[in-house]
């Protein structure tokens, strides 16, 4: 048998009619396990506090203490076991064939804690007794963890239990004495009285479980819906991220090629060129390297959907990358006119993080601001920390001396295919329109912020701020 067997739709409604591939039955009832014995071990813990809370307010005598103790160590007893199993079984990679075994097993505790509160109820007062009140949430237990069947069952249970008592004390088989009177005993139960705790339990253990039953139902199928939705939505995320993998694989290494005859033309090495012939060229040659920018881009989002930083993250110096870009976009940027220099830094600028998704981060900066920028001075790059809602962060910081972008143009601008990326620069080159969605995408991936300080005519300062490493030795 597969170790991931589907689990019907009834393990989620109760209702065996239909059917879908939702969890496994072991991952359900592995996490109803766990809570039930969770909430049981709270149960066990209540009655053995307010035991000694009781005692030490002299409300009842130390031999009905012990009592109440020991059934609720017993009750914690077996259910230390239960908690342990449930918690091993929520985890993915148990045996699927245990589905139908630990829901007998949590059907067995919920029985075994009938009968100790059975015993309880007994021991302090009977029938009369506000420990009678406790069948209440066990009912709610069953209704909320288990089948309706199983709720039926153990609402049945329930109202047998108290019909049991009542009748034992009706007959005089049983003459309870009520503790926090000082033992004094109970007359005998009339019939009268016997109907109405009868009728009174039995319709409140009734209600609740129909209520709890009905609320639980349409909470399933509300979360089936939710579960159907999300998987379809994981499909075809994966088809989109494995067509574009196989688009962007299939399409690099015809466009390199292609590319690399393009150079072996523009530099003559098929002979020389006619003027018109190395336009043509020097034109193809700069859409195919916007092309492989694009593709490079989508490879990025693509790795942003399909990986955490946070399962991948390392200390990370941001002055470290600033340094990396200087030395990566010295020569491009003084192609363009420009002259890219770093600005006075800070003296730790340590984040956590994916150093190859960062460095990625602020390249897109600079390449924006090369290409609106040419020819207008020097494009600067600084680190600098600074303190934010009360905790200390590394603003690293892109700043030229453009044409900036106006209020109206602001709306938008990190969002993909739009803003200024989509503009033609001063350079006559045309963005791909993703650059800044992935400094974005970057930035709240690490837990950071993305912004942008400009004036029209003055130029642009684009930020990026990511939470401080304290460094080793300080607080």
């Amino acid at each position: 048998m597969a170790s991931r067997t589907p689990l019907l739709l009834r393990g989620l409604t109760g209702d065996p009619a239909e059917g879908h591939v939702i969890l496994t039955h072991r991952e359900v009832f592995g996490r109803r396990l766990y809570a039930n014995s969770l909430i049981r071990a709270g149960l066990a813990i209540v009655f053995v506090v307010g035991a000694f809370v009781a005692h030490e307010a002299d409300l009842i005598d130390p031999r009905r203490v012990r009592s109440l103790v020991v059934l609720g160590l017993f009750m914690a007893a077996y259910d230390l076991p239960l908690f342990l199993v449930g918690r091993r079984f929520r985890e993915p990679e148990a045996s699927a064939n245990a589905s139908d075994r630990l829901r007998y097993v949590m059907a067995a505790a919920i029985i075994a804690d009938f009968f100790v509160l059975a015993l309880m109820v007994n021991v302090m007062g009977g029938a009369r007794s506000p420990y009678m009140a406790f069948y209440l949430p066990h009912v709610a237990m069953s209704s909320v963890l288990l089948y309706r069947r199983d709720a039926v069952f153990f609402t049945a249970l329930a109202i047998l239990l108290v019909v049991i008592q009542v009748v034992l004390e009706t007959t005089g088989l049983r003459a309870p004495t009520f503790p926090l009177l000082g033992e004094e005993q109970f007359p005998p139960m009339r019939a009268r009285t016997a109907f109405e705790i009868v009728g009174v339990y039995a319709s409140l253990l009734v209600l609740t479980a129909v209520l709890l039953v009905s609320v639980v139902d349409r909470l399933r199928s509300r979360e089936r819906d939710l579960r159907i939705a999300n998987e379809r939505l994981d499909r075809l995320s994966r088809l989109r991220r494995d067509f574009l993998d196989i688009a962007v694989h299939d399409m690099r290494s015809p466009v390199g090629a292609s590319l690399m005859l393009l150079n072996n033309l523009g530099e003559g090495l098929a002979g020389p060129l006619q003027p018109v012939q190395q336009d043509w060229v020097d034109r193809s040659r700069l859409r195919l390297e916007r092309l492989l920018t694009l593709l490079h881009d989508i490879e990025t989002l693509g790795d942003l959907e399909s990986d955490d930083p946070a399962s991948t993250a390392i200390p990370v110096s941001m002055q470290t990358i600033v340094e990396q870009i200087l030395d990566d976009y010295g020569d491009q940027a003084q192609a363009a006119g420009l002259h890219l220099t770093i600005r006075p830094h800070a003296r730790h600028s340590e984040v956590m993080g994916v150093p190859r998704l960062l460095h990625e981060a602020v390249a897109n900066l600079v390449t924006n601001a090369i290409r609106h920028a040419a020819g207008s001075g020097a494009v600067f790059l600084s680190t600098e920390r600074i303190v934010k809602n009360g905790r200390p962060w590394i603003r690293t910081s892109v700043s030229d001396h453009g044409p900036g972008i106006p209020e109206e143009g602001r709306e938008g601008l990190f969002a993909a295919f739009s803003g200024p990326a989509r503009t033609i620069g001063r350079d006559g080159t045309r963005g791909t329109g993703l650059g800044l969605s992935i400094v974005r995408r970057v930035v709240e991936a690490h837990g950071g912020e993305v912004g942008l300080e400009s004036r029209p005519g003055r130029g642009c300062t684009f930020f990026l701020d990511l939470p401080a490493l304290e460094p080793s030795g300080e607080s």
